[in-house]
């Protein structure tokens, strides 16, 4: 169970970190580059040694593929990625409702 946190743990900090350079700066490619980096050299060091810092899917498959990680991980961690990412859908409209924006207004802009 302590793996599949760290990886719902490392996902979060990729997206939170990450995405939300991108947005701040207004999708400046050098600063959303090294944020993309750092926040994975920071999840490799914090949750590699609990769970392996797949925080992508690809990772995962290529682990399952050479028989280094099992279905029932592999289904887990993609699961686990997945939930995450409708949790960050579900927070990211209802802050947009805190502030009466529409949703589909926030996918056009």
């Amino acid at each position: 169970m302590k793996k599949y946190i760290a990886e719902f743990v490392g996902t979060f900090v990729l997206v939170l970190v990450a995405c939300g350079v991108a947005v701040v700066t207004g999708a400046n490619v050098i600063a959303t580059a090294l944020a993309f980096g750092l926040a994975i050299v920071a999840m490799a060091y914090s949750i590699g040694n609990v769970s392996g810092c797949h925080v992508n899917p690809a990772v995962s498959l290529g682990f399952l593929l050479t028989r280094q990680m099992t279905l029932k991980d592999f289904i887990f961690y993609v699961y686990i990625r997945y939930s995450m990412n409708i949790f960050f859908l579900f927070r990211i409209i209802n802050h947009l409702a805190f502030f009466n924006i529409s949703f589909f207004d926030f996918l056009n802009n």
